[in-house]
C-alpha cells in the first residue's frame, strides 16, 4: 500500500533554520528579483492550448486508476489543495514513483497549475524529454547556482503557478528522509507562499 499525506503551512513560516536566512534576507531578496535568463523562460511554458491540457487529464486519469489498482494509493489531507494561488508542494522523494505518484493525487484544476522540479539529467532522458513542456517539467543543472535555480523556482511562482519540490534533492537510498538542502528554505522564505509538505509511505518499500 501506498499512502501519500498532506498538510499546510501558512505563507512564510519556516520553523527551521528561520534565523540563519533571515541574516540573508535582503542579499537572497536581491537575488532572486534578478530577471532569469531568456532561453530559460522560453522553455517553461506558462499556457497550454486544449489539445495539451486534454492529453494532462488523460494521463491523469490512466495513471491514477493504474496506481490504486496495483498499488492501493490512499490520499489523506487533500484538502490542503483546494487553496488558491501558488503555492509550493515538498516531498519526500524514495522511489521513481513519487513523481507519478504526485501527479495522480492532484486534481484536474490543480494539475494544470503545477510544475515539476528536477535534475536535467533525469528529464532530458530520450524516454523522457517528450513530455518535458506537455508535463510542465523545469529540468535544474546540479552544477547550476543555487541563485539561479531559485530564480527559476520565483519566477514560475510569481507568474501564480504551483512548484512541485523534492527538497532532499535526491532519492533517499534506504527509505529515510534526508536532509534537505538550503534552497527549499530560503525559497519559502523569500517567496511567502503557502506550503503543502507531502509525506509518501510505503512507495521506496
Amino acid at each position: 500500500d501506498v499512502l501519500l499525506k498532506l498538510k499546510n503551512i501558512a505563507p512564510g513560516h519556516l520553523p527551521a533554520a528561520q534565523n540563519d536566512i533571515q541574516a540573508k534576507t535582503g542579499t537572497w531578496a536581491e537575488r532572486l528579483s534578478q530577471p532569469i535568463k531568456e532561453e530559460t523562460k522560453h522553455a517553461i511554458v506558462m499556457h497550454q492550448n486544449l489539445l495539451e491540457k486534454a492529453l494532462n487529464i488523460f494521463f491523469l486519469s490512466v495513471i491514477r486508476f493504474l496506481f490504486f489498482l496495483f498499488f492501493r494509493v490512499k490520499v489523506k489531507g487533500a484538502h490542503n489543495l483546494s487553496r488558491q494561488g501558488p503555492m509550493i508542494i515538498c516531498a519526500n522523494h524514495a522511489s521513481y514513483l513519487d513523481g507519478p505518484l504526485l501527479f495522480c493525487f492532484l486534481n484536474s484544476q490543480c494539475i494544470l497549475n503545477t510544475y515539476f522540479l528536477g535534475l536535467k539529467a533525469y528529464f532530458d532522458h530520450p524516454l523522457i524529454i517528450w513530455a518535458k513542456k506537455l508535463f510542465r517539467f523545469i529540468p535544474i543543472d546540479k552544477n547550476m547556482e543555487v541563485s539561479e535555480s531559485l530564480q527559476i523556482c520565483t519566477y514560475v511562482l510569481k507568474s501564480g503557478k504551483n512548484l512541485c519540490i523534492f527538497p532532499e534533492g535526491r532519492r533517499s537510498l534506504n527509505g529515510t528522509l534526508q536532509p534537505f538542502k538550503k534552497g527549499i528554505g530560503i525559497l519559502i522564505h523569500e517567496a511567502n507562499v503557502a506550503v503543502i509538505p507531502v509525506y509518501i509511505n510505503g512507495a521506496f518499500q
